[in-house]
């Protein structure tokens, strides 16, 4: 087996420890799989992979790539702000589009039985890349209180393989939105 693991950052936040236990339990449970991982930036993520043995590749997200989220998006007293956001996203759909190619070279040449993706940036980033190969979802937060990933997972949501949450909560939103079983 030959799994990819993609995450947005190389912080420890909470959805990082999640993969890394993860990934220390694999390697226990099942140490001849092939494991590697890209990072949208370089941190001490990196190096704690490695030190699992996991193959880690670093491919940085540009500036305005990292900084787009939801909250972007999010509706301020001044209606002239929300249109300059807005039309942010048009500046950053070329970076996004040169990290999609880059992911999906990446991917071509790691050639995975299944792409892991960890964080909203990576669930769309990953889905897209990955070439009809699946893609496991692990999500950590609740989807449906930010506008553009709620949409997104309506959509796409059932072309994952597997949608993972992390408490029933989560698991209770992502089935509200996408009507199908979450584990």
């Amino acid at each position: 087996m030959n799994i990819l693991f993609c995450n947005p950052s190389a912080q420890l936040g909470g959805a990082e420890k999640v993969l890394l236990s993860l990934v220390g339990k694999l390697r226990q449970d099942r140490p001849s799989w092939s494991l590697s991982a890209v990072l949208g930036e370089d941190g001490v993520l990196k190096e704690r992979l490695r030190s699992l043995g996991v193959n880690v590749t670093v491919i940085p997200f540009s500036y305005a790539v990292a900084r787009l989220g939801d909250s972007s998006f999010r509706r301020q007293q001044n209606p002239w702000q929300f249109g300059v956001r807005f039309l942010g996203l048009f500046l950053v759909i070329p970076g996004c589009f040169y990290y999609w190619r880059k992911l999906r070279g990446h991917i071509d040449r790691v050639s995975p039985d299944i792409v892991y993706t960890n964080g909203f940036k990576m669930h769309v980033l990953g889905l897209f890349a990955a070439g009809g190969r699946p893609v496991a979802a692990h999500c950590h937060d609740r989807v449906s209180s930010r506008p553009v990933m709620a949409k997104f997972f309506r959509i796409f949501g059932g072309r994952f393989k597997r949608i993972m949450a992390v408490s029933d909560f989560i698991r209770e939103d992502i089935v509200r939105l996408c009507g199908q079983g979450v584990q």
